[in-house]
This record gives structure tokens, sequence and C-alpha cells, in this order.
């Protein structure tokens, strides 16, 4: 077993992330967001437990905030249904990632799954946790790798893009204009 771990901050100084990988054995995010973050002020605590091909298998978590305490759940059972706060999701049938949007971790299973060589791009639907109202929809994808250590990386439904730098692990060491490593 491999553990990873990564400090980032975000653009505007007003937040922090503690993030620990899991490679090998039980493959884990461990994750904690303290600070301002999509419109809110508290504390996000999650983990996303994910296959060895990096596919999310489960993402639970909890946030603090001045809104009050909320845990949720996404599930992805081996049969394919997705659960969220254990009822079934099918509008998510076709996503293989969970995207927590508060967070730059989660972009890392996909990369490191995908395995692009330089100017290549590959476009996948990911279980999108939307921040700060806490809902999950389907969010289009795409991924295209510009460096050996840079990704493009498109949201289809909205047109946003960055860039994404990540080390020699795949771990997205910047999001540009949002998150970068301490």
């Amino acid at each position: 077993m491999v553990l990873y771990d990564i400090i980032w901050r975000n653009a505007d100084g007003r937040s922090l992330e503690y993030c620990q990988f899991t490679f090998g054995g039980r493959r884990t995010i461990h994750d904690t967001v303290v600070g301002e973050f999509s419109g809110m002020r508290g504390t996000l605590i999650y983990e996303v437990g994910y296959h060895y091909n990096g596919s999310t298998h489960w993402a639970h978590g909890s946030v603090q905030s001045e809104r009050g305490n909320i845990s949720w759940t996404i599930d992805h059972e081996d049969s394919g249904i997705w659960l969220v706060n254990g009822v079934s999701a099918p509008q998510l049938t076709e996503c293989q990632d969970v995207d927590i949007g508060a967070t730059p971790s989660t972009n890392t299973l996909p990369i490191r799954r995908m395995h692009l060589k330089v100017g290549a791009s590959q476009t996948l639907s990911a279980a999108w946790l939307h921040f700060p109202n806490l809902t999950v929809q389907p969010l289009f994808q795409r991924y295209t790798r510009l460096s050996y250590d840079v990704y493009r990386y498109e949201s289809i439904n909205s047109g946003f893009q960055t860039a994404l730098r990540v080390d020699e692990q795949g771990i997205v060491q910047d999001y540009s204009g949002m998150w970068s490593i301490l």
C-alpha cells in the first residue's frame, strides 16, 4: 500500500485542503477542506473508494457549515446502479466516476485510469456532487493531454475549461485559477 499526501490552497487563499491518496490494497481518497468553498463557509470531510481500474465504487462525506451539518452518500453498485443517499439514481447510469465539485482530488482518478498519450482526449461522464446545494447530476467531461504533465479539463455541460498540472503519479498539483499545491 502506498500513501500519498498533498495540501492544496485555493486561489483566493480562503480554503485549505488536506488529501491522502491510498494506492494498492484498499484504494481510497481521504480528504478535508476547511474554509470558504463553493459559496459555503465550513468543513467538508469525505472519503472516496475506487476500484483497481480507477472507477469510483463509493463516496461518503459530510459538510459542517453555517447552514448546518449535512451528510451524503454516493454508491456505485457492482450491478451498475448508482444510489444517492440510498435512493436509486438512474440518471447516473453512464457515469464511471464521482466528481466532488469543491475539490481537485477527484480529477485524479480519471487521469490515472485513462493513460492518455500527449494530444489524445477522452470524454466521460461523472456523478457530479454540486455545491452548495449538494445535488448529484451527470456531468459530461473531456480530458485532453496537452503535455507530459498538463491536461485540459472541459465540462461539456457548461463549457468551463481549465488546465490541470499533474505529477508523475497523475495526481493533480495545480487546478489553474482555482487550487494549487503548497
